[in-house]
């Protein structure tokens, strides 16, 4: 095939009437220009060529050669509208339920709360410093007190209870040893994972004889790799209840602090929101691109903040009394 350079020499041909030619070779680095450089050049022709394939209907004489922007600057208000719209879900009767409830529960903690913070407000700077001195003198005295295998694989999750004399620990091969301090006794291990553990959250309030939280009960609950999260008691080592509906590994578990609810987030780029008595999913919360690694409720349990592989932590508002469900207002940082 001849080039259209050597038809135009031969024949007599107009420069207009010289066809473009998209058959062209560039000279390797041997020739005098890097690879790199001939790699660019390259991509430039190439989107230069598609953009003039593109037709753009124009009426204003701009010509054919627009670039994809000008189609979306003229594309239909719907079709832009499609992008932007927020869409939402009916919520269940027990999730409105569940909602009035937490905010029942956490705004006179919030007021507590803020009269503390105002109180807190006015002790000088100094006093504050002289505290965390302390703190910091106390730390420097700590040392090992003792070591104990908790698993013949990796363990992956340890959570000490709230009165401090058990510290559950989990490892790869999906059992959780309960562990006594500071005798570091085997107490108990608790089998009903079958993949490494992800999650232990103790129970608000289990262990601890003035909450008359009984050890036949939920005290602890522990989520796996394979997408399972159970719920313990301390006088057996099957599980109560096993919760169901995450589609890949459960990463982190969390109970609200009034012990009704629990909080999962998972590898399946959603947290949900339980009925610890009634074992029943209330919320199922997208949101994150990718992973939800952690979920963790604030002192008046009316904010729940989640964290994804996504690189995005997000605030969510648990106390909306609303009958939908869906994306709610979320803060990014």
């Amino acid at each position: 095939m001849m080039h259209p350079a050597r038809q135009a020499y031969e024949r007599g041909m107009s420069l207009d009437e010289i066809p473009t030619d998209y058959n062209y070779d560039m000279p390797a680095g041997s020739a005098g220009i890097a690879p790199e450089k001939a790699s660019a050049i390259l991509s430039q022709f190439e989107r230069k060529r598609m953009a003039a394939n593109i037709a753009v209907p124009t009426d204003d004489g701009r010509g054919a050669t627009e670039t994809a922007d000008v189609a979306m600057e003229d594309a239909p208000e719907d079709e832009q509208a499609d992008h932007e719209e927020e869409f939402y879900t009916n919520g269940s009767p027990e999730l409105l339920h569940a909602r009035q409830e937490i905010a029942r529960y956490s705004l006179p903690r919030a007021k507590r709360r803020i009269a503390f913070e105002k109180q807190e407000a006015s002790i000088p700077l100094r006093t504050h410093v002289k505290f965390r001195k302390q703190i910091k003198e106390q730390l420097q005295g700590f040392e090992l007190q003792g070591s104990q295998t908790a698993g013949d694989r990796n363990v992956s999750m340890t959570r000490i209870s709230p009165n401090g004399e058990v510290v559950a620990a989990g490892n790869w091969g999906g059992s959780i040893k309960l562990i006594e301090i500071p005798s570091l006794k085997e107490k108990m291990t608790l089998r009903g994972h079958i993949s490494r553990i992800g999650g232990i959250s103790w129970f608000p309030g289990a262990t601890l004889p003035e909450c008359n939280v009984s050890p036949n009960t939920v005290n602890l609950a522990s989520g796996g790799a394979e997408g399972q999260v159970n719920l313990w008691s301390l006088s057996q080592d099957t599980p109560l209840s096993t919760l169901e509906g995450h589609g890949q590994r459960v990463v982190r578990v969390e109970f609200h602090p009034s012990g009704r609810y629990l909080a999962t987030a998972s590898d399946d780029t959603t947290w949900r929101l339980w009925d610890v008595e009634t074992t029943t999913e209330l919320l199922l919360q997208e949101g994150h691109s990718r992973g939800v690694f952690t979920v963790s409720y604030n002192t008046d349990g009316s904010l729940l903040a989640s964290g994804g592989m996504d690189s995005i932590g997000r605030i969510w508002d648990l106390s909306r009394s609303t009958g939908l469900t869906g994306v709610p207002t979320a803060t990014e940082y």
